[in-house]
């Protein structure tokens, strides 16, 4: 189940990233810890944090060089992305067109306004 309460489970989980506008996908099967509503999982040496809130969902991405924060809502939102060896922030603007949430998928499509590409994002937990 989803959204279950309580302490730490580990799910099978699979991500796709869509880069609609550039014809590009980026797909990521392996293990979350679920636990409150946060999704955590590594990919590629990159910490992956999904929260999903009542009235947003935040994305945090992180590793060594980067953290990448990106907020999901039914604004416009700010997003940073924080290069950790340069000490400095680079924000931009993203439009959230659509969110669905499901039992065990939650997908988000959205707009990086600054550079004018699409994105769907997807995320489905199994057992």
């Amino acid at each position: 189940m989803w959204k279950k309460e309580g302490a730490n489970i580990r799910k099978k989980i699979k991500v796709i990233l869509k880069n609609i506008t550039e014809k590009e996908e980026d797909i990521f099967e392996g293990y979350c810890i679920f636990n409150k509503n946060t999704y955590t999982y590594l990919n590629k040496d990159t910490t992956y944090k999904l929260q999903d809130k009542e009235n947003k969902i935040i994305l945090t991405r992180e590793n060594d060089k980067i953290r990448h924060v990106m907020i999901f809502s039914s604004k416009i939102e700010k997003t940073e992305y924080y290069l950790k060896e340069y000490n400095n922030c680079i924000e931009f603007k993203i439009k959230t067109n659509n969110i669905e949430k499901s039992n065990n998928k939650i997908e988000i499509s959205y707009t990086i306004l600054d550079s004018d590409i699409d994105y769907i994002y997807i995320i489905e937990m199994s057992d």
